[in-house]
This record gives structure tokens, sequence and C-alpha cells, in this order.
């Protein structure tokens, strides 16, 4: 599916009005293309090369060989990859700062046989100096716009993993990771786009991303099914203060997410993330393949959709202890999730005192949840066919909006909600609990049945 975007303009809508309407005008695109038009923002560096493959080829075309030879020229000198206007099959990792493509008909698919290469043999898409340092000198400044990817690969893979960057954007780029068996399970696509570590100055805007796989890790209910947009830092030294990931930008864009895992997900692992902004975007939590209300056929429940925490992965006091996310604005935003288990969004990991949390903002988002009570195929079920881990069952813990970085982490009075509406679909079971562990929150309202509408912490 082929599919356009209309930016945002100022004034006459609200936001939330606005974000409705991008997403009507992308779901209405359909296989032909749209009329709507985009603004192509500028970027700080051309390349001064430029190669062109596909020209000539008919759709459906395998052209790995021709896509190798022009990513090794990427990646050599720079050369900017033009896409042709048509779909085009490959099966090898592209390492190249500058694709830009056709919009409304330059599609890529990684086929089923995709063997991804580079580091950790992992990504379909990465920069060439992709590192885990921050490296002034070698840092890459990167552009993707104007194409649609389809992942059909039969192997675990991630599609974009960048690292190391200086600046760029992610503009109109449509990619759908399509539910593939092997020894009858679902195959993960890690992530869509991995901000990896050290990434700085970049963009991710008009684009439709698509992770409904249904993929899962041990259980049906268990992490390991991949998400949509990660951003992280997984810094090779996080001491050092140019190893950040800072000054993202994520807006008008929709996530359609049916996994095991979070659809967005904003943490630090070595070092520090800071300065992201969220906003004008759509996220949809689907209970099946199909998108409908019903219970999924395979019952696959993530345990939170949005998530925001520093996590220390045991990598020692140099590497892992400072591991700090704080100054995320998350706004405007529309969620509607059918597919949670224990939370819509979530702030705060594991006990992690040493580890930093704060000023997180969530304000004017309108997330509307809906928790299945079929008896077979219903959140508690899941949850017990899983062996009931944790001990808690999602009737005891469901909850729209948690905090709970305020016993575990530093310095988290900050973390707000301001002027969010939280809704309980009907048809479902009682949702435990609208928001709570806030602090600071004002203005939230809760609607629908739920058990405790706003619950707060202790001094």
């Amino acid at each position: 599916m082929v599919i356009h975007c209309q930016p945002e303009r100022g004034g006459g809508r609200s936001k939330a009005a606005t974000a409705l309407a991008l997403l009507a005008t992308l779901l209405a695109s359909g296989p032909t293309q749209s009329r709507a038009f985009c603004v192509a923002s500028k970027t700080s560096k051309s390349s001064t090369a430029e190669v062109r493959i596909g020209e000539g080829a008919s759709p459906g075309t395998d052209v790995t060989v021709e896509w190798v030879r022009a990513c090794e020229k990427a990646r050599l000198d720079g050369a900017a990859i033009r896409l042709p206007p048509i779909r085009i099959v490959v099966s090898r990792t592209c390492t190249a700062a500058h694709i830009v493509g056709v919009r409304g008909a330059s599609i890529i698919e990684l086929s089923e046989k995709f063997e991804p290469s580079g580091f950790a043999d992992r990504f379909a898409i990465m920069n060439p100096h992709f590192h885990q340092t921050f490296n002034e000198n070698t840092a890459d400044k990167v552009l993707y716009k104007d194409f649609d990817i389809i992942v059909s690969s039969k192997r675990k893979i991630a599609v974009f993993g960048l690292a190391n960057i200086r600046s760029g954007s992610i503009q109109r780029v449509n990619i759908r990771a399509l539910q593939r068996i092997v020894n009858d399970k679902p195959v993960p696509v890690d992530t869509l786009i991995d901000l990896y570590a050290a990434v700085k100055n970049l963009r991710i805007e008009y684009s439709v991303l698509e992770n409904i796989t249904g993929a899962y890790g041990r259980s049906p209910i268990a992490p390991g099914g991949g998400g949509e947009i990660w951003v992280r830092n997984i810094s090779s030294d996080g001491s050092r203060k140019d190893n950040v990931s800072e000054n993202i930008i994520i807006r008008n864009n929709v996530f359609r997410h049916y996994t095991s895992d979070e659809a967005l997900s904003v943490y630090g692992v070595r070092g520090v993330t800071r300065r992201v902004s969220i906003y004008n975007n759509r996220f949809e939590g689907l209970m099946n393949l199909a998108g409908d209300n019903s219970a999924g056929p395979d019952g696959v429940y993530h345990v939170t959709f949005i998530s925001f925490f520093p996590l220390n992965d045991g990598s020692g006091a140099k590497l892992g202890d400072k591991a700090a996310v704080y100054d995320v604005d998350f706004r405007d935003n529309i969620i509607v999730d059918r597919q949670f288990l224990h939370n819509v969004v979530r702030l705060g990991h594991t006990p992690e005192r040493n580890n930093e949390l704060h000023d997180i903002r969530l304000r004017g988002n309108r997330i509307s949840a809906f928790q299945s009570a079929d008896p077979k195929r219903g959140a508690l079920a899941a949850w017990i066919a899983a062996g009931s881990p944790g001990g808690l069952s999602p009737r005891r813990t469901s909850t729209i909006l948690r905090n709970i970085a305020h016993r575990h982490v530093k310095g988290t009075s900050e973390n707000s909600s301001t002027k969010d509406v939280l809704i309980a679909l009907p048809g479902g079971q009682l949702i435990a609990t609208g928001a709570m562990g806030f602090r600071r929150i004002a203005g939230t309202v809760v609607i629908g049945r739920i058990g405790k509408r706003i619950l707060r912490p202790g001094p």
C-alpha cells in the first residue's frame, strides 16, 4: 500500500483534529497515489554524487547485485541512492546515508531470503559510520525519504539501524512488516527504526509504521516481538558527555502494532537520552492482524504499549550506571490500544536509584484503552496460559498511565500528566486504574469503566 500524507498547518484545527485528518488521509489512499502534498524539509548536507538503481527493471525484479554495488558506492564516497518508481526486491544490507525515492511509487521489498550483515548481522539499512561512540569527525548526516519498505524476511532482522548521527531526517518512509511463519511461530522484525546510539538532531515524520507480525518472545505475552521506533542510547562509553542521543522529533506519523513488544520506547542504557519531542502521532494497538475488536488468533499481548525508562544493562559503572532519560515532551497524540496487558503508557522500569528519569511531560493526549474479557483469548486468559508471570493479574494491574519511577529513580518530581484524556472503551473488562504514580497531574480526565480513576503516590 502506497501512502501519502498532509503536513500540519497552523491555525483552524486542534492538533487532535489534525492528527485524525492525517490518519484519514493516510488510510484512505489505498493502493493508488494520493493527491495529498507534503513539503520536504531541508537537510544540512546534500551528496555530490548520485547512483540510480533499477532503471529499466520490471516491477518486482530482484536487483540485489545492483543494490549491493550502489550501497558500496554510497558507503565509500557518500553517494545518494535514487530508487526507481517501481517495487524492487533486495536481499542484502545497505550502508548509505542518503536514499531517496519517487513519492507514491518507490517500494523496497526485503525478500524472504534477506541476509543482514554489518553490526551484529541485524539491520537492513545502516548509516555508513555506524558506531556506538559519537565521533565529531565521522558522524553522518542522513536523509531517507519518499519510499516504502515491505519486510518479507523469514529470519529475524531490524530495518533501520542508526548510530553516530550528526543530523538528518526520515520523511514519508512507510514500513510494513508482514507476518512470516517459521517452525510454527511468527518471525519477529526487531524494530522498524532503531536509533541505537548517539543519534542527534533527527526527525521522523509523515510516515506509516506497521509492525503487525504477531511475533512474541518466550510466550505470547513475553517481550521479543519487535516494535516500530526505539529511541535509545546503547553507548560504548556512557561516561562521555558527547555520547548522548538528543534532539529527536517524532511527529505526524501513524503506528500500527501487533506484537508482544512496545510500539514506541524511549530509553537510556549506557548514557543519556534527552530532548525528545513526540507529537501529533496516532498509535494503534491491534488485537489481531485484521485490526478488528475480536480476540487475536494467537492471544498476543504487549505488557506495555509506550514506555520511557533508564536501564542499567549490567555493564558496570563506566557504561551502565549513569543511564538517564529526561526532557521528553509527549503531547497531542491519539492512542487507541486494544492489546495491552498491564500498561498503555509506562514511566520507569526497575529499581535503579543511580539512574535518572525526570521531566517526562505527558500533555493533551487522548488515550483510549480496551482489554478483552474473552475467556479463551482475552488478557486474563493469555496471562494464565503463560504461567501467571509476576503473580499479578491484568484485572488488578491494568493501567492507562503508570508512573512507577517515583519509587525507584532519582529526580522524578517533574514527571507529569496535564490535560490528558483517558478513556476505557466499552465492551471490555474493567480497567483497574486510569492514572497512577504522578505527583504532578492537572486537568487530566478519566472516562468510562475504570476502577480507581486517579491514584497518587504517597509522600
